[in-house]
C-alpha cells in the first residue's frame, strides 16, 4: 500500500555516515556515486551535485580534508556529473 506517499511532498536526505579506512575512500565514494545516480534515474529524477569545501573554523586534519575535498571532485568527473563548489559550506 502507497496511502501514506500521497502526503508526502518533499524528502531530503542529505547526508550518511559511512565509516571506512582512508584507503577505501575513492571506491566507497564512486560505487555511492554510481549507486544515487542509478536509483535517481530509475524513478525518473532530476538531480544537482555540490561540492561544499572546508570551512574556516574546521575540526580535523586539513591535510585529509584535502584529500576528501579532490577524492569527490575526482569522483563526480570520472562519472561526468556536473557540479558546483560551495567555498567553506562543507560540515
Amino acid at each position: 500500500m502507497l496511502n501514506g506517499l500521497f502526503r508526502v511532498r518533499k524528502f531530503v536526505q542529505d547526508d550518511a555516515h559511512i565509516y571506512h579506512t582512508e584507503d577505501q575512500m575513492e571506491d566507497i565514494i564512486q560505487e555511492l556515486l554510481q549507486l544515487c545516480d542509478r536509483v535517481y534515474k530509475t524513478f525518473g529524477f532530476s538531480y544537482h551535485v555540490e561540492l561544499s569545501t572546508r570551512p574556516e573554523k574546521s575540526m580535523g586534519d586539513p591535510k585529509l580534508w584535502e584529500k576528501a575535498e579532490a577524492t569527490l571532485k575526482k569522483a563526480l568527473e570520472d562519472n561526468k556529473v556536473s557540479y558546483k563548489i560551495n567555498p567553506g559550506d562543507g560540515a
